[in-house]
């Protein structure tokens, strides 16, 4: 079943981990980020000499998606967004982003680099099998 835009904002909720797929100097290539639903956009932070910001750093196109899976009742979701990425580079507005954003990333280390992720497509799916536990039976079953 198809999902509307707000219904994918909501499921993303304000924060979580995701994977985000870029081109870079080495092809394509998929980060987990935790990140932030801030604004209509997604923001997530990384180092400023990684892939993923160097990749930022140009401007390029992202997709993003995010799933949560139940395994025991077959059912789930799938959230997808594809925008442009890029890197607050204004010290203000770095700032600001940064005071705003208070998901760290799992992993430790120092991201200093404020990522955004701007979409101009926000779709997604709810994943259901027919039958699974937990499912109502279907009329005539």
């Amino acid at each position: 079943m198809e999902l509307d835009e707000p219904e994918c904002w909501s499921l993303l909720d304000d924060r979580g981990v995701g994977r985000i797929g870029v081109e870079g100097t080495d092809g394509l290539a998929v980060f987990p980020v935790n990140y932030q639903v801030l604004d209509g956009s997604l923001v997530f932070s990384t180092a400023a000499d990684s892939a993923l910001g160097r990749a930022a750093a140009s401007g390029v196109e992202a997709a993003f998606e995010e799933d949560r899976l139940d395994e025991a009742f077959s059912r789930g979701w799938s959230v997808f967004l594809v925008g442009t990425v890029h890197v607050l580079a204004d010290p203000a507005e770095a700032m600001d982003m940064s005071r705003a954003v208070t998901v760290r990333p799992w992993s430790g280390g120092e991201r200093d680099t404020v990522v955004r992720l701007v979409p101009r497509r926000v779709t997604g799916r709810r994943i259901h099998v027919p039958g699974a536990p937990g499912e109502p039976a279907e009329p005539g079953a």
